[in-house]
């Protein structure tokens, strides 16, 4: 596209003069700027795409960063599974009073930390509880558990029962996040 240097207006392509104003079109002129306005979109292309990449970049190094972080923050919690007869007389007082619906608890007498998961009331046995995760971060302390069902095949009694799960750690100044 061609443009008059005078006055700006629009130029057919073999236009010698301008038919607004009546500048002589001047080829070399209008061929060099023709040149730098091409120039100037190039450079400006360059310029968004390499904004757009390192922008994407530091995005990703950024992502990379907080995921290391939650990986590195993040401590296995060693802890033990309690029988019935293993779990303080208080606590356990507590789980008979809720087991009936389904209930999450914490427990502790200053030099261990209880946590108990119940799922309420069950019309048959064959349940069991598997402990998904259980881990500390810098401020609390996660703790995932799934009820599992009796497979196909087992022999199921009908009994009412009410399946949980007492587990015992350290005594640690966190909260307790149940996921």
């Amino acid at each position: 596209m061609k443009y008059c240097a005078k006055c700006g207006a629009e130029l057919s392509e073999n236009s010698k003069f301008c038919e607004k104003c009546g500048n002589k079109v001047n080829e070399n002129f209008l061929n060099n700027r023709n040149k730098r306005v091409k120039s100037g979109k190039i450079v400006a292309v360059i310029v968004v795409a390499a904004i757009i990449a390192a922008a994407g970049y530091l995005q990703y190094t950024e992502s990379q960063k907080d995921s290391n972080l939650s990986k590195d923050a993040r401590e296995t919690l060693r802890y033990v599974i309690l029988e019935e007869h293993e779990i303080p007389q208080e606590f356990l007082s507590i789980i008979e009073e809720k087991k009936m619906n389904v209930f999450k608890l914490t427990y502790t007498d200053k030099n261990s930390l209880y946590i108990a998961v119940g799922y309420g009331e069950q019309q048959t046995g064959g349940y069991s509880i598997c402990v998904n995760q259980c881990y500390q971060s810098q401020n609390a302390i996660y703790f995932d558990t799934t009820l599992v069902g009796p497979s196909k095949g087992d022999q199921i009694h009908q009994a009412d029962l009410c399946p949980y799960l007492v587990i015992k750690t350290e005594y640690l100044e966190k909260s307790v996040v149940f996921e």
